[in-house]
């Protein structure tokens, strides 16, 4: 402990640098470009692929657990914290506005549409493994989850009508 506080003035501080350690993470997990010469499909796969990697990692499951602890403790801390991961999503949201400009994607709100793709996959490759001690998802598993995920969400943003 007395380590620790050696780097840091206080415990806030502490689970400060850790909250920004995690959307550094996040914000990596969501950053490829859009290109309007690939298949949308394939480009969501990709992204879903990295989201996916992000949320089995060790090192983010561990940032995780110890930020979990913590938002639970302070429902105002978790506001905050819930407030800077949704911005850390900014390189999916603009992903979804390019794609939706070009024509292929219609998501109308593209913050709202990014929060539900990674929620869906979060669905099984975060919370089981931080809440219920599962294993990270083998290879098959990895596959159906991408697969499910994108043709999920392209079902609910089709291309706009021309």
């Amino acid at each position: 402990k007395r380590t620790v506080y050696n780097h840091f003035s206080s415990k806030q501080a502490l689970f400060d640098a850790i909250a920004v350690r995690l959307v550094e993470h996040a914000r990596h997990g969501s950053d490829l470009p859009y290109d309007p010469a690939a298949a949308v499909e394939a480009q969501l796969g990709r992204i879903a692929a990295q989201v996916l990697d992000l949320f089995t990692s060790p090192a983010f499951a561990s940032l995780a657990r110890v930020t979990l602890v913590e938002l639970i403790r302070s429902p105002e801390l978790g506001r905050q914290t819930h407030e800077l991961f949704r911005r850390s999503q900014t390189g999916l949201a603009h992903w979804l506005e390019a794609a939706e400009a070009d024509g292929r994607l219609s998501v109308g709100d593209p913050v709202w549409a990014a929060d539900q793709f990674l929620g869906l996959i979060k669905s099984f490759a975060l919370w089981p493994q931080l809440l219920g001690g599962q294993p990270p998802p083998d290879a098959a598993t990895r596959d159906r989850i991408i697969r499910t995920t994108v043709a999920m969400f392209l079902g609910a943003y089709p291309p706009r009508a021309a």
